[in-house]
């Protein structure tokens, strides 16, 4: 274990040790580029569940070329029933919402 912790610091530090300067001069391209839908604030809603999964749908939209459209996630949340709720569904005791 000490023998691997050694390691693991000499290489930190030997990588600490090159300047910028040394480093290989190159640069990136990309090979394909992918529309997606912009990045949207969702301020303290604790819900960034409903964000990143209508930002996934919004983005395979425009991956499949469709037009571009802009999902409401809070309806999403409106909608989703309590866990209470289910149960009282699915117990049959209260119809569901059609």
């Amino acid at each position: 274990m000490l023998i691997v912790v050694g390691l693991f610091w000499a290489g930190f530090l030997s990588a600490q040790s090159i300047k910028p300067s040394e480093k290989a001069n190159f640069s990136l391209s990309p090979l394909v580029d992918l529309e997606a839908s912009a990045v949207q604030n969702q301020h303290q809603s604790s819900t960034c569940w409903s964000f990143s999964s209508l930002a996934f749908f919004e983005s395979e939209l425009l991956r499949m070329k469709r037009p571009v459209v802009n999902l409401s996630e809070m309806f999403v949340v409106a909608e989703i029933p309590l866990a209470e709720d289910l149960e009282s569904i699915w117990s049959g005791a209260v119809p569901a919402a059609s």
